[in-house]
């Protein structure tokens, strides 16, 4: 019995010495667009739904395509905040950058009715082996006052110029959150509805 003990007692500090000596991960935050930082010119309110990715894309590991059909999740490499978080600060910003108008993240503030509201939901993000973002799947552009809904696809590969590590993937996904903020935005700008 007292070996017994001594086993589980010695197999218990092997356990907690190999978690004190694993390494902190890495943690990785998208970059800032870049921008003119001017004030909003359109007085359109627009609200943006905070985005819905797939399973494996929620963790703040990082997903990497290990082959066409396998998804690795990187354990010594994250998210500096939740995945969904990130992603929807970094393209409201950029949403108002490329419409010139107040993008506000639900939940809005009291009193705030929005004219348009925007879902993003991705059917794909991942990181390929070359560091490069691969984002597919859909924008919805909602107007309030008839609830005609207008549909945004999108297929967005960006290869990172420099970086091929996790910092150009980071990379990579903010000129992917540029891009379809400007596709949104075009979407937008020819459908003279969406601004009252």
């Amino acid at each position: 019995m007292k070996t017994l003990r001594n086993t589980g007692l010695l197999l218990a500090m092997i356990a907690l010495a190999g978690c004190a000596s694993a390494p902190n991960p890495t943690l990785y935050m998208l970059p800032a667009p870049l921008g003119d930082g001017s004030s909003a010119t359109r007085t359109i309110a627009i609200g943006l739904a905070e985005v819905e990715l797939p399973a494996y894309a929620r963790s703040s590991l990082i997903a990497s395509a290990d082959s066409e059909h396998r998804v690795r999740l990187d354990d010594n490499h994250r998210w500096a905040s939740p995945p969904s978080e990130a992603l929807t600060r970094g393209l409201a910003v950029r949403l108002e950058n490329q419409l010139q108008a107040d993008v506000l993240v639900r939940p809005y503030p009291r009193e705030f009715v929005p004219a348009l509201v925007i879902e993003v939901s991705f059917d794909e993000l991942l990181r390929s082996t070359d560091g490069a973002a691969t984002m597919r799947g859909k924008a919805l552009l909602v107007h309030a006052r008839d609830r005609d809904v207008t549909i945004v696809r999108f297929e967005i590969h960006e290869t990172p110029s420099g970086n091929r590590g996790y910092e150009g993937f980071m990379a990579a996904i903010g000129a992917g959150l540029t891009e379809l903020a400007s596709r949104i935005s075009a979407t937008i700008d020819a459908n003279p509805r969406a601004i009252p």
